[in-house]
């Protein structure tokens, strides 16, 4: 169905953003598998997967720039 897959790639990072917001272990995998369990063509291409990643892996590295300057000034 149209949209599944887009709205899929919103669902896993979403999930992923609450795990890291939460300071918890990420599991981009296991998400994707989860969401797939629960509804045929949940991030179907490797495409979809991979974006997931690299709005995680940016998501992380800003994270870690700001927890770096807070370091710095002292916070």
């Amino acid at each position: 169905s149209a949209g599944v897959g887009r709205t899929a790639v919103f669902i896993a990072v979403w999930n992923c953003m609450e795990l890291v917001y939460a300071d918890d272990m990420v599991d981009l995998f296991s998400i994707v598998l989860k969401l797939r369990q629960q509804r045929k063509g949940m991030i179907t291409c490797f495409d979809q997967y991979a974006f997931c990643h690299r709005v995680m892996s940016a998501v992380c590295s800003a994270l870690e720039h700001d927890y770096m300057n807070a370091v710095e000034l002292g916070r």
